[in-house]
């Protein structure tokens, strides 16, 4: 019998299994196979089907949260929102807490976003985490730090403010008093990853973050959040208080730590050269790479007990005759190697050692555009007849995958002026082994974000717009959410059947034959606000608006931020109509039971309602309140996505507001409809 094998036998065989319900249906079978698949079946399947993802325990909740998050991608299911510092929020460096954030004025043009964020798990939980993500507003900076799972209450909820979901949000912003917007604009956030600390964590210790300005200062902050400047006698007062949503803080300068005061803890020596972009590596004696006046790659030890930090050393990547080059972008490829995109050049990457005492004074390699037989795009600049010149802007390291055979850095991609997304291989005498090109559209590629080995997300110059491509690599992509197939248990409809025993969650909704994989691009400007309901889109250029930025705090997380004019949208990709989610998001659902034997929708057609059946067989109507769940403030945003084609026949898809769900397309989420 299959339960008399052998553990090693056990494990081969859930390496075949295709979803997470069928290792569930094997757990099922017995005892024997219930408990080993507990102890060993979920993180053969975790770590089997997504290869390519770090994924921590517990295995179950892993594989939960995975298979939920690949469906997700693949039916284009998200909710976006803008977010800004709302509540109280702790202002630097005054040491005050303001009610109300004012975002820059005074410019003829939005603020241009640079992003950085990631997450640590805080607890034995799969949503026990801390999420940081930090961005700049103009001159200002914002770091937002989200608290979930149960350190909530271990850290105090009644402080800071709650959102629907039970998370906490503390909010920190910071700006010099001699800083002004337009001048000091910030060009560069890196946040330091609690690894790379180098004392332990503390509750008074804030999130070190690295920043770069036009103006040419490059400092490393420590900015300590809304919990850390109150006083201990407030703490006192308020920890045994429930919790609350909306807390106001006293913001008497009483209840303020008086060492509050500014948060540098280390200027970096530039001499007053502008900081184009800059980098920190991954190492836990982490070194700052930073682009100086466009042409000047400095490298710095990055040292929070020194007041002023002199670079190791510096390399002239562009010589000065020539005038129109200039460095875009540097990237840290591995602790060993950096990259640097310039342009426009014939060569746009140039690959430097990173040695004890700096980096190389040459090039250790450079990647040109392979021309292939002198097919060139009309836009580029051209040297000769054959070769082409462009601009190579975002650089991206793939993860180091031992079943592929590469080391960490040795793959890395890289966004150009001519709309190319490149993959380059430091082992291969080639200047690509692969391109990622949108064929309906060629403009420019600003942003990059890498998720593991399985997915591409890239920000473009025009239209808002941002495209998803699937890598398509070895040990990469191992999942497909169709093998799970339809249901329809209860007799619903297609688009609203549930199975509650779905480990990951409801099965997917929609024909099981139209897999929704491929590449696709989304609309980063929303079709439910009008320009003048909202100032942040008063004038046509921040509704054509570049993504400037995007960001995800891990290959695991749900969420993506992304950086368009004025303004920071986060992407959470999940279903509305999920009654099981990704574990961080269960928290928030509200749901309504009654006994009934049938789901009921409004004259509208909304489709909320979602049937199951009790122990005993009875009818229990499970009604999911879709906007209380997703939308409780009416701000979850509407975006319009095409799928990318080479036929040229395109078909836009718009969403529909929260709670209008009709599952109108096979294969998509709900709220999409064709436009």
């Amino acid at each position: 019998m299959l339960a008399d094998l052998p553990v090693e036998l056990l494990s081969h065989i859930v390496e075949y299994l295709p979803t997470a319900q069928s290792v569930a249906h094997l757990s099922s079978s017995c005892h024997r196979l219930n408990d080993y698949v507990q102890r060993e079946g979920w993180r053969t399947f975790a770590q089997t089907r997504f290869p390519s993802f770090p994924t921590p325990p517990p295995w179950k909740d892993a594989s939960h949260a995975l298979a939920t998050l690949s469906r997700n991608w693949d039916r284009r299911a998200f909710v976006a929102r803008y977010i800004e510092p709302s509540g109280s929020v702790t202002r630097l460096p005054e040491g005050s807490l303001v009610p109300q954030w004012r975002r820059p004025k005074g410019q003829t043009m939005g603020f241009q976003p640079v992003i950085d964020s990631y997450e640590e798990y805080t607890g034995s939980k799969w949503s026990d985490r801390e999420e940081v993500v930090a961005w700049s507003a103009g001159a200002e900076l914002v770091v937002r730090v989200k608290t979930m799972g149960r350190a909530v209450s271990h850290r105090r909820a009644d402080f800071g403010d709650l959102d629907h979901r039970g998370h906490r949000a503390d909010w920190v912003t910071y700006m010099p008093f001699s800083s002004a917007q337009g001048r000091d604009d910030i060009t560069s956030v890196n946040i330091l990853r609690p690894s790379q600390r180098r004392s332990p964590k503390r509750k008074e210790d804030g999130h070190s973050v690295v920043v770069g300005t036009a103006s040419g200062d490059l400092t490393l902050l420590n900015l300590q959040n809304s919990l850390s400047l109150v006083s201990s006698s407030e703490e006192t007062t308020y920890r045994d208080k429930p919790p609350r949503t909306n807390h106001s803080l006293d913001m008497s300068s009483s209840n303020l730590r008086k060492d509050a005061g500014d948060p540098v803890t280390s200027y970096f020596v530039t001499n007053g050269r502008k900081v184009q972009s800059a980098d920190v590596s991954s190492s836990k004696s982490p070194l700052l790479a930073a682009c100086l006046s466009e042409r000047t790659v400095a490298l710095y030890p990055i040292d929070p007990q020194a007041s002023k930090i002199a670079p190791l050393s510096e390399v002239t990547a562009i010589p000065k005759e020539r005038q129109k080059c200039r460095i875009w972008s540097t990237q840290f490829l591995s602790d060993t190697h950096l990259a640097v995109g310039l342009g426009p050049s014939v060569e746009p990457v140039h690959v430097y050692e990173v040695t004890p005492s700096g980096l190389s004074k040459n090039p250790v390699r450079k990647f040109g555009l392979d021309a292939n037989g002198g097919a060139v795009d009309a836009r580029l600049d051209t040297l000769g007849t054959v070769k082409p010149s462009s601009s190579v802007y975002p650089i991206s390291p793939l993860p180091a995958s031992s079943q592929a055979g590469h080391a960490s850095g040795q793959l890395f991609l890289t966004g150009g002026y001519d709309g190319i997304i490149r993959l380059h291989d430091l082992r291969s005498p080639s200047a690509h082994s692969a391109t990622y090109q949108d064929p309906t559209d060629d403009a420019a590629v600003y942003s990059l974000q890498v998720l593991g080995r399985e997915r591409l997300v890239a920000g473009t110059a025009r239209h808002n717009i941002m495209k998803v491509f699937d890598l398509r690599l070895a040990s990469g992509r191992a999942y497909h959410y169709v093998d799970v197939g339809a249901t329809s248990a209860y007799g619903l409809p297609d688009h609203l059947s549930v199975s509650p025993a779905d480990e990951e969650g409801p099965p997917l909704y929609g024909s099981s034959t139209q897999r929704r994989g491929g590449d696709w691009n989304v609309f980063v400007s929303p079709r439910n606000q009008r320009p003048e309901q909202n100032s942040n889109w008063r004038t046509r250029r921040a509704r054509e608006s570049p993504v400037y930025a995007l960001s995800a705090p891990s290959c695991t997380s749900p969420s993506l931020f992304v950086g368009v004019e004025n303004n920071v949208v986060q992407f959470d990709f999940v279903s509305v109509l999920d009654r099981h989610p990704d574990p961080i998001f269960e928290q928030g659902l509200r749901l309504i039971s009654t006994n009934a034997h049938h789901t009921t929708t409004n004259g509208n057609g909304n489709g909320n309602g979602v049937e199951s059946v009790d122990g005993n067989g009875r009818g229990l109507e499970s009604r999911l309140d879709v906007r209380k769940s997703w939308d409780p403030a009416h701000d979850v945003l509407n975006f319009a996505m095409y799928e990318q084609s080479r036929e040229g026949a395109m078909r836009l898809r718009i969403q529909r507001d929260v709670g209008w769900v009709k599952g109108e397309l096979g294969g998509y989420d709900e709220r999409w409809r064709d436009a």
